[in-house]
């Protein structure tokens, strides 16, 4: 939906239309104004052509996305004959169930069925198997293996954890690391090489898309956050966890329901302490961007 909606808003929307409104209001059809009705033959060729390409990065993008749920149907009804069969739970019960009841229900079940047969099985070898690859993730981070310093003009150097540098960090390590069997690779230790040149390919790869990723992340979130906007202009301004600071507070085998909990229940105490260290620039633009998009709300 996110790609059609841009699509359609960057090739049949006649923006200078929107903006200047009907020439003459009483006999007007403002949607055959503003729509074009054949949209490559209006505008430059060269913006048709990076929109298109956009469209094409992102459809390729949804049909791989499309294709790994496909393969990931298999694997989901095993668990659910698992859950329903195994542990004798039904359809209800294990939408309703909470985790460490599930847990405790699979436990159990080692004792008739074996599931695993060098030790007995218990709830931290099942988080951890669930968390194998968060918990690299979360040492390397509190480690610092991870140069996340990005110098800034003006400001100097940050350290900046995006949701888009983490998934390149699942991409070019984390997605690597591990057989089918979730053992580490020992080609992986080793290759160095492979290492850097999956870096350097995903470093062009990101350089190349990241300004259509631009207009889709900006798409998505206004899509994503239109309503809240619409009706609660202000929460723009709102303090939120970082992606960086979600992943330093996290404890290792922390699932992320348990992590979204503790966050939530913080999240009062860390405003009001934040709060005592205000910062002048960043409040006078918040307000900035609450009002402008109060204004288009409106």
């Amino acid at each position: 939906f996110t790609i059609i909606i841009s699509g359609f808003l960057l090739l049949y929307v006649d923006w200078d239309a929107v903006v200047k409104g009907c020439p003459v209001e009483d006999d007007c059809d403002f949607l055959q104004l503003a729509i074009y009705s054949r949209p490559l033959h209006y505008g430059s060729n060269f913006k048709n052509t990076l929109v298109i390409v956009y469209l094409i990065i992102f459809s390729l993008y949804w049909i791989w996305t499309v294709l790994r749920f496909l393969l990931e149907i298999r694997p989901l009804l095993d668990i659910h004959r698992f859950c329903c069969i195994k542990l004798g739970l039904t359809v209800r019960e294990i939408q309703t169930m909470g985790w460490s009841e599930l847990v405790n229900r699979i436990v159990q079940a080692q004792s008739s069925m074996r599931l695993c047969v060098v030790k007995e099985l218990s709830a931290l070898d099942i988080v951890s198997r669930i968390m194998r690859k968060e918990n690299f993730l979360i040492g390397m981070l509190n480690k610092d293996v991870l140069c996340l310093n990005l110098p800034l003009p003006l400001v100097g150097s940050r350290v900046m954890l995006t949701k888009i540098l983490e998934w390149n960090l699942y991409w070019c390590i984390l997605d690597y690391m591990f057989d089918n069997n979730f053992h580490i690779r020992h080609e992986f230790t080793m290759d160095e090489r492979a290492l850097r040149q999956r870096l350097r390919f995903m470093a062009v790869c990101n350089i190349i898309v990241s300004p259509f990723l631009m207009v889709f992340m900006l798409v998505y979130f206004f899509l994503r956050n239109a309503e809240s906007i619409y009706h609660h202009p202000s929460t723009i301004g709102t303090r939120n966890w970082s992606a960086l600071a979600e992943w330093k507070l996290r404890e290792f085998n922390e699932l992320p329901h348990i992590l979204t909990d503790r966050l939530n229940q913080s999240y009062a105490a860390a405003a009001k302490y934040v709060s005592q260290f205000p910062s002048p620039i960043v409040s006078m633009a918040a307000k900035f961007i609450a009002f402008i998009v109060g204004g288009f709300a409106a």
